[in-house]
Formats: structure tokens, sequence, C-alpha cells
């Protein structure tokens, strides 16, 4: 349930990006332009810092980067922790897949990053996270029904 509020979380924040075209704010990868922390993150004419989180596209790219990193994170973790499980064939398979949904995720939102947002590749990394979720999914539900 947790990780799929997250992900859900995620996807939620995605569509801040979308609606925001905070993709064409910094087109560089991994850092901002030349820094990790831009100047403009937390800007004095959103007011809140809670505004600055949903209507300041520096701020919302920055947080969709960075739940990327604890996303990749996570699900490496996840992968790891599975493989030292022993049986589980279904549940192996499950976390392999959600490993590499995850990377490619990741690798089609940084090279639609890099290529300034065209259509297409927007459109690709809004249908990989719901492949993403698929997957997670999947894998929560062999969790569920692996013997405990």
């Amino acid at each position: 349930l947790i990780t799929t509020n997250y992900i859900l979380f995620f996807t939620h924040q995605g569509a801040f990006v979308a609606g925001l075209d905070a993709g064409l704010t910094y087109n560089s990868w991994p850092k901002m332009a030349d820094r990790w922390i831009p100047d403009d993150l937390i800007a004095p004419t959103y007011g809140s810092t809670k505004r600055n989180l949903v209507e300041n596209p520096t701020a919302v790219q920055w947080m969709h980067r960075n739940l990327a990193y604890v996303t990749c994170g996570l699900a490496t973790a996840t992968w790891i922790a599975t493989l030292r499980v022993p049986g589980g064939r279904k549940m192996r398979n499950a976390a392999h897949l959600m490993l590499a949904a995850t990377i490619g995720q990741s690798a089609i939102g940084v090279f639609t990053l890099l290529n300034y947002v065209p259509v297409w590749l927007g459109a690709m990394h809004q249908g990989g996270s719901l492949v993403l979720l698929s997957t997670i999914l999947w894998y929560t539900h062999c969790i569920r029904a692996f013997p405990k």
C-alpha cells in the first residue's frame, strides 16, 4: 500500500511537471544548469514554500528529479532484498521487471529532458509511468501471494 501510494503521488507530481512545462526550465542532467540546487528553487514570487512546490516550475522539476532518484534507490533495494529470499520465482521475475521498468522510465525521463521535451517523448514518459505502476502492482501482488 505504501509503495502504491508513493508511485501514485510520484505520477501526480509528474502531472505538475507536464502542466507547468517544468521540463523546459532546465534541460541538463544530472545538474540543473551547473548547480545541484538551483538559485530559483524557492522563488519569492510564489510566496510560500508550499506554493513554490506546486507552482514554481524549477521547484516542481527539482522535486520530480529527486523523487526519481528515490524511486531508483527503492527499486534497487527491493530487487536486492527479493534476490535474497529463497524460492519465489514469480516474485523474482516481478522484481526484475520492476527494476527494468524503473531504469527504463528514468532513462526516458532524462532523454526527454535533454531533448527539450518533444511531445512524442513526453507521451512515452507518461505512458512509462503506467508501465512502472503496473510492475509495482504485480510485485505487490506476488509478495501477498508468497507463503509466509
